[in-house]
């Protein structure tokens, strides 16, 4: 027999395919969080805990608690994920970090965000905190009928629109996965435009249309366009739209 024994490990994987799902109080399944820089594991090592007694010439040490860590995790400082962060703030958790071979942790917790410096050229970041309260200690070894799949968006979608004209139109297709999705808009404000989606054929045309004919000031409000789909998670993605002041 040799020196050592030679056995390779290829199952190694890279970062690329895990994700961080999270269960509400009123959800059965996990939905996927928010999209992140990391997956953030919070299980960490056991305490040791020293004794000395007068029999033996060594000190001993036993196992302890689990600690479990604090993690912070960048994300993407934008809108919409304000938006789903603010849904998850302020409540009591389930987390399952998922692994790309779709093994996973479970745990609970709450969350705190925050927005770090901004500089010109480049990406905004935000920072979440996740505060855990209880973990398992074993993974989940297949964690696929723990998930619920989320709705995607798929066409390009603007994050600003300014309309042409105090009463002008702006038109936009909206696409989502799986195609028979729900799509409905919303608006923030009451007046200078309104935002509705078209039916039948034109179901997936999104028309934003000026109303500010009086006045003297520029209207501004935000669209928010959610998809949703029976046994998936929904998606919710916005628009700024500035309605310019009429001509006086």
């Amino acid at each position: 027999m040799g020196y050592f024994e030679t056995f390779d490990d290829k199952r190694a994987q890279i970062g690329a395919g895990s994700a961080l799902y999270v269960k509400l109080p009123t959800e059965d399944k996990y939905s996927l969080a928010l999209p992140l820089e990391g997956v953030p594991m919070v299980i960490g090592a056991p305490e040791s805990v020293e004794f000395d007694i007068t029999t033996s010439t060594t000190r001993g040490r036993v196992e302890g608690k689990i600690i479990l860590e604090e993690k912070e995790v960048n994300f993407l400082a934008h809108r919409d994920n304000f938006l789903r962060l603010n849904e998850l703030v302020g409540k009591d958790l389930d987390f399952l970090a998922v692994n790309a071979d779709y093994s996973g942790w479970k745990y609970s917790g709450t969350i705190s965000f925050r927005q770090e410096d901004t500089a010109s050229g480049e990406l905004s970041r935000g920072v979440i905190k996740i505060t855990p309260k209880t973990a398992e200690q074993t993974p989940v070894e297949d964690v696929r009928d723990l998930l619920k799949p989320t709705v995607k968006f798929v066409s390009a979608i603007p994050a600003d629109v300014k309309l042409p004209s105090p009463t002008g139109t702006a038109k936009i297709t909206v696409e989502a996965s799986p195609t028979d999705a729900t799509l409905t808009v919303s608006t923030n404000q009451s007046g200078g435009f309104t935002a509705e989606f078209g039916s039948g054929d034109s179901s997936k045309k999104l028309t934003i249309t000026g109303t500010n004919g009086s006045g003297t000031a520029e209207k501004y409000g935000v669209v928010y366009i959610k998809a949703s789909k029976e046994g998936y998670a929904s998606w919710t993605t916005t628009i700024t739209v500035t309605v310019p002041a009429p001509k006086v």
